[in-house]
């Protein structure tokens, strides 16, 4: 129960500095599906969970 607790989510502007890339570059990556999926939080805003990033991460 603890990890979902601690369990964030990250904006795109997270995501392209951990990745070092702009945010163009993330949309275009995931266009392509190279991302994880993100989660809807509320009607206009989404984001990725940390953990499955970190999970997609340790894959690269």
């Amino acid at each position: 129960m603890d990890a979902v607790i601690s369990d964030r989510f990250l904006s795109m502007s997270d995501v392209a500095k951990i990745l070092g890339v702009s945010k163009r570059t993330v949309e275009r990556m995931e266009k392509r599906g190279t991302l994880p999926e993100k989660t809807r939080l509320s009607h206009k805003t989404v984001g990725w969970r940390s953990s499955r990033f970190q999970e997609f991460m340790n894959t690269l």
